[in-house]
C-alpha cells in the first residue's frame, strides 16, 4: 500500500505531466517556440525526475507476476496486444507504399522497419500469452522463452528507425517526444524481459517500476500531443506517426497496469 507521501509526490508528477501537456497545447494554439520550448523541456524533465523519485525511494516491491490480479490484467494484456498488431498493420502499410514508390530511403532502413513489424506481430502474440496466463493459472507465459525479446527487439528497431532522422530540438517537439518514448520503451522491456527469468516471490526491480511508469505516462504525453496537431490541422488521421501513437496508448494500457499491479501489492 502506498504511504502518504509517495501519494503527494505521485500526485506532483501527475500535475506536473498536466502542466507539459497544456503547455504544448498553448504553444500550439498560439505557434510559440523559443523560451517556451524550453520550459516545456524543464517541466518534462521536472515531471520524469519526480516519478523517478517517487518510484526508486521504495526499497522493495512486491513480485512482478502476481497472476492473482485484481486489475482483469488479462485484458489489459489483450489491449497492448492489439496495439502491437495495430503497429504491426501501420508498418506493414508503409512497408508496402514504400515497395510501390521505391522511395524508402536505404536497404538497411526497409530491413529494420521489416524487423520492427515483425517483432510487432510477435510481441502481439506474446501478450495474448500473457492474458491466458492471468486467465488460466494453468498456464505461465514465461515458458515462453524467445518471445519474451520481441518487444524489446521491437523497441530497439524503432530507435534505429528514429535515429536516421535529423530533427530539431525547438522545432519537432513531437518527435523529442517520441524518442523519449522510445527510449523508455527499450529500458521498461529489458525489465520486463529480465523480470520473466527471475525466480517466483523475488522482488520486481525498481527500474522496472520506474520505466513502467515513465513509459505509460509519456505515451500518454504523445498521444495527446499527436491529437493536438490533428485538431490544429497540422497533420492527416492517416499519419504515420498519428497511428503510432495509437498503439503506444494501447501498449501504456497494458504496461501502466503492470506496473499498477506491482505498486498494489508493494511490500
Amino acid at each position: 500500500m502506498q504511504t502518504v507521501s509517495a501519494k503527494i509526490f505521485s500526485l506532483i508528477a501527475m500535475l506536473l505531466f498536466f502542466a507539459t501537456v497544456g503547455l504544448r497545447l498553448f504553444m500550439l494554439l498560439f505557434d510559440l517556440s523559443g523560451f517556451t520550448v524550453t520550459i516545456f523541456y524543464c517541466l518534462l524533465s521536472a515531471a520524469v525526475a519526480a516519478t523517478a523519485y517517487n518510484a526508486l525511494r521504495v526499497k522493495s516491491y512486491s513480485q512482478a507476476f502476481n497472476f492473482k490480479s485484481h486489475f482483469h490484467f488479462d485484458i489489459m494484456s489483450y489491449i497492448g496486444a492489439l496495439g502491437f498488431f495495430i503497429d504491426f498493420v501501420n508498418r506493414c502499410v508503409g512497408i508496402y507504399n514504400s515497395i510501390e514508390s521505391t522511395e524508402y530511403q536505404s536497404r538497411l532502413y526497409f530491413i529494420v522497419q521489416c524487423v520492427a513489424c515483425t517483432a510487432a506481430f510477435l510481441s502481439s502474440l506474446y501478450l495474448v500469452a500473457v492474458g491466458i496466463s492471468f486467465n488460466d493459472l494453468n498456464y505461465d507465459f514465461r515458458q515462453l522463452k524467445v518471445f519474451r525479446f520481441m518487444p524489446l527487439l521491437w523497441s530497439i528497431a524503432l530507435i534505429l528507425l528514429v535515429m536516421q532522422d535529423a530533427v530539431s530540438f525547438e522545432s519537432n517537439v513531437d518527435e523529442i517526444l517520441k524518442q523519449i518514448l522510445l527510449v523508455c520503451g527499450v529500458c521498461f522491456f529489458y525489465r520486463f524481459a529480465s523480470e520473466t527469468l527471475a525466480q517466483d516471490n523475488e522482488s520486481a526491480g525498481r527500474a522496472t517500476v520506474l520505466f513502467g511508469r515513465l513509459y505509460s505516462y509519456i505515451a500518454a504525453v504523445y498521444f495527446i500531443d499527436r491529437l493536438m496537431l490533428l485538431f490544429s490541422q497540422k497533420t492527416a488521421v492517416s499519419d504515420f506517426d498519428g497511428i503510432f501513437s495509437v498503439s503506444a496508448l494501447l501498449i501504456c494500457t497494458f504496461v501502466f497496469f503492470f506496473e499498477r499491479n506491482i505498486v498494489a501489492n508493494e511490500n
